[in-house]
């Protein structure tokens, strides 16, 4: 149970306080119902359907113990979900209905047995068991015939303990029964066969008829595992129905359409819940012992568990491993408190064995995770009792600076989501791709090109705002980038990422042969009146400026000066934090003294007056080996949480099509391995040589 509840909150308004399904007598319809909304309160994340499942076979298991044989299983969720409709037209009456005779008479109907038993001898008006009617298989066995009554009228009896005298009587019956199969066995060995030519013709063909028939059956079925359909579906998020229609209308096309070709609903379902299943037990298996994780939570428009199709919006944190940009999961925690979020981190780390391996964790800058007392990061620290290495994504940390001086040159005011006030940015709500590139007056910079393999690593909107930057440096006749960004699509405006809106203000710039001061403002190089503005901003989130993210820089560079001076002051913190009685440091902000006319990165802090403490991350290496060993190899760690904004991508489109975080996890997990073997859909060749 995730949580516990107060009485009020398990509380029917129909049937009263909700209780678990009763284990030694046969359930009532309310019993079922009470069962249901109970189960539905305690055990969070799974689909209506697997909640069914379970309570039907929860009620089979108490007409087990009552050795009662029961219809199959299918069955019994049938009437459980037909029970429930029921209720659930019932819950629309209004109190002043609720009060009417009719109502009454419905509400008393579910005091009755929930009746899954095979034999309905009963409800004929038979009350003789010796009188029952029906097959040998499906009657009630005759010493709990008396119970079987008791249930179906005053419910007063219950299912007891193993009663010693009546069990050695069946053991007793059941090895005479046995000893009677033996005897019968032999004897039938003793008895001479026919020989073939004693077979008459009709015997033949009725026989060879039988055995063909069986032989039909068999190849009707549909045997094909549908592995790698199942992946492309859950990657184009496709229903099961849609994909059914274009699956059967391609083999028509290809003269394949048969009994044994043709894909119905259930055959696809029960294919896409093995195949995300098994790719889940094996994501567990494979990933263990985590050197960092990156964590990032949006609320999504979820799928919840309801009578029919309804969304709500929940919170989902997703996780991923570094290296290798690796999901791991994601989880839904009770609120947005770093509390529970902390939490329900702590179960996966735990879970994937990862107590002693984890180094560092990879964020945004948020107060709910960096707080340097009551943040998520401070409170894994808390929970693992030691310091972790502080990731804080940079790209984040880049927009803020940018955000801060086009508030203070345009006069901007964040009236909505993606909506301000100010000159400039009323002007980027409409797409700049709709004005045309004229001759504008090129601004002098310093941004240089990329190689194709740092290109092939960024965003859609990096790409663009790389090549618009080169652009506005070369001017119109020079740039060779102005078709690329004509042709490009420019991202929604969106506070929650700077990005788009800058890559839009650039856009703008080459449509105005002369641009405003406040435009030419945003691209020149900054005064001194204008670095005052964003200076704070850095100051309030220079996280990677901190001693023990410059130290994972200055161990591996190839000036040994710089190498030296860090590994001397590694050591220095290391003997200050021994004498410490702190078991885990604080990592606070204000303890670093940021010299912003540094010229290298070694400079970028104040030494002598920041709090210097040692890298998490070469904490299993000693003096000596810190000393001695070039290069350090570190884990490749990033400087910013990108794979987990395109992992959540992932999992909000999965939250919007399937139940339970279970089917959302599996649907990511098939959607990541069909993009790591098919990265591209545009010839041929990509499916070739996939």
């Amino acid at each position: 149970m995730d949580s516990m509840f107060t009485r009020s909150a398990t509380k029917h308004p129909l049937f009263g306080q909700l209780v678990d399904l009763p284990e030694n007598q046969i359930p009532s319809y309310d019993d079922v119902i009470k069962a249901f909304y109970y189960n539905q309160k305690t055990v969070l994340e799974i689909s209506l359907q697997e909640r069914y499942s379970i309570l039907a076979d929860r009620v089979k298991s108490v007409y087990s113990k009552a050795s009662i044989r029961t219809i199959e299983v299918n069955s019994t969720i049938i009437r459980i979900r037909r029970l429930m409709d029921k209720v659930h037209t019932l819950e629309k009456y209004s109190d002043a209905k609720r009060t009417s005779d009719t109502f009454t008479e419905k509400l008393n109907f579910f005091k009755q047995l929930f009746d899954i038993c095979t034999c309905k001898c009963f409800d004929s008006g038979i009350r003789d068991r010796n009188l029952c009617t029906c097959p040998l298989p499906n009657k009630i066995p005759l010493i709990e015939w008396d119970f079987w009554v008791d249930q179906k009228t005053v419910r007063n009896m219950i299912i007891g303990g193993v009663d010693k005298e009546t069990t050695a009587t069946l053991e007793k019956r059941q090895k005479r029964k046995l000893m009677k199969s033996v005897w019968d066995e032999a004897q039938s060995k003793e008895v001479e066969y026919e020989t073939e030519e004693d077979i008459d013709e009709d015997e033949r063909n009725t026989s060879e008829s039988n055995y063909t028939s069986e032989e039909e059956t068999v190849s009707v079925q549909n045997r094909n595992k549908y592995k790698e359909l199942c992946k492309a579906v859950d990657r184009c998020k496709i229903s099961n129905r849609d994909t059914c229609l274009i699956v059967n209308a391609v083999l028509k096309d290809l003269s394949m359409l048969s009994s044994a070709t043709i894909l119905d609903l259930s055959k696809l379902r029960r294919q896409r819940n093995f195949w995300r299943d098994t790719l889940v037990e094996e994501h567990m298996q494979s990933n263990k012992e985590l050197c960092c994780i990156g964590f990032d939570g949006k609320q999504d428009v979820t799928l919840v568990e309801s009578f029919g199709c309804r969304r709500s919006k929940k919170e989902h944190y997703t996780i991923v491993s570094y290296p290798g940009n690796i999901y791991i999961d994601h989880v839904v925690p009770e609120s947005s408190k770093a509390a529970d979020i902390t939490k329900k981190l702590m179960s996966v780390i735990i879970e994937t064995n990862s107590v002693e391996s984890i180094q560092g964790v990879v964020c945004d800058g948020t107060n709910n995770n960096t707080g340097k007392s009551n943040g998520i990061i401070r409170k894994l620290e808390e929970n693992l009792g030691r310091p972790l290495q502080w990731l804080v994504c940079l790209l984040h940390c880049n927009e803020l600076p940018f955000r801060r001086f086009l508030a203070g040159v345009d006069f901007a005011r964040i009236t909505g989501p993606s909506t301000s006030t100010g000159t400039i940015s009323s002007a980027l709500e409409y797409d700049p791709n709709e004005l045309p590139v004229v001759n504008y007056l090129p601004i002098t910079g310093k941004v240089t090109d990329c190689d194709k393999a740092v290109k092939k690593d960024l965003s859609t909107d990096q790409l663009y705002f790389l090549k618009a930057c080169l652009a506005v440096q070369r001017g119109r006749q020079a740039s060779t980038d102005i078709d690329f960004l004509k042709k490009s699509l420019l991202g929604n405006i969106s506070h929650a990422r700077w990005l788009t809106k800058a890559n839009r203000i650039l856009r703008l710039y080459m449509s105005r042969e002369v641009a405003s001061e406040p435009l030419r403002r945003l691209f020149q190089e900054l005064d001194a009146l204008d670095q005052a503005v964003v200076c704070p901003v850095l100051e309030n989130n220079c996280y990677f400026a901190h001693a023990e993210n410059i130290f994972l820089a200055a161990v591996s560079d190839s000036d040994m000066e710089i190498r030296r001076f860090s590994v001397e002051q590694i050591i220095r913190a290391r003997e200050k934090q021994t004498n410490s009685n702190i078991p885990v440091r604080v990592f606070d902000k204000k303890d670093i003294t940021l010299n912003l006319a540094a010229t290298s990165f070694i400079n970028m802090i104040d030494w002598d007056q920041s709090n210097v403490t040692s890298p998490p991350m070469l904490s299993h290496l000693s003096n000596d080996q810190l000393t001695y060993t070039h290069p350090i190899l570190l884990p490749d760690v990033p400087c910013h949480s990108q794979a987990v904004e395109r992992t959540i991508k992932d999992v909000s489109a999965a939250s919007c099509k399937v139940y339970g975080r279970k089917s959302r996890h599996g649907m990511v997990l098939q959607s990541k391995k069909s993009r790591l073997e098919i990265p591209k859909i545009d010839s041929k060749k990509d499916f070739i040589n996939s």
